[in-house]
């Protein structure tokens, strides 16, 4: 029998590799899910910002005259700016550009007549039948006032 001095070597070597190529592909796979986890978790995020601001809207319209609701949101998520927008009479729809696509959530409100609050301040934009509320535009907080024929929206902080 002949004895092979670097064979015990070249086998450790050789299992080490094989070992330490397991290692990784185990560790991409986790940072792989670790990241379709977090978006997931960021469009539930937003998702639930978006039933909030439709919810307030529903409740305010179907409150009856003279109810007012205010409730602050947050001017970002996950260091992302998005924006709310009521289309009068149909639906309420959130925009926000996620780290991996453009998103638009649409939630179904009360057939109900809006407004925009004349006073100074208001930053909410109106472009036809629709308001568009900027989350990073004046103050972190919103109202809705039912006057008993319309909804007024009101967004203090602009001059």
């Amino acid at each position: 029998m002949k004895k092979r001095k670097g064979q015990v070597a070249t086998e450790f070597f050789a299992y080490s590799a094989i070992f330490l190529l397991l290692v990784m592909i185990v560790i991409v796979s986790v940072f792989a899910s670790q990241d379709s986890e977090n978006a997931y978790y960021e469009n539930q995020n937003v998702i639930e910002i978006g039933n909030r601001f439709s919810s307030a809207f529903n409740l305010a319209s179907s409150a009856g005259k003279g109810f007012k609701y205010e409730f602050e949101f947050p001017k970002y998520v996950y260091g992302i700016e998005y924006n709310i927008s009521f289309v009068e009479g149909k639906y309420a729809s959130i925009e926000w550009e996620s780290k991996v696509l453009p998103m638009i959530y649409i939630y179904p409100i009360n057939k109900f007549n809006m407004e925009n609050s004349e006073s100074a301040g208001n930053c909410i934009e109106k472009n036809g039948n629709v308001y568009i509320i900027k989350s990073t535009t004046g103050e972190n907080k919103i109202s809705f006032f039912n006057n008993g024929n319309e909804i007024i929206i009101m967004q203090g902080g602009c001059q």
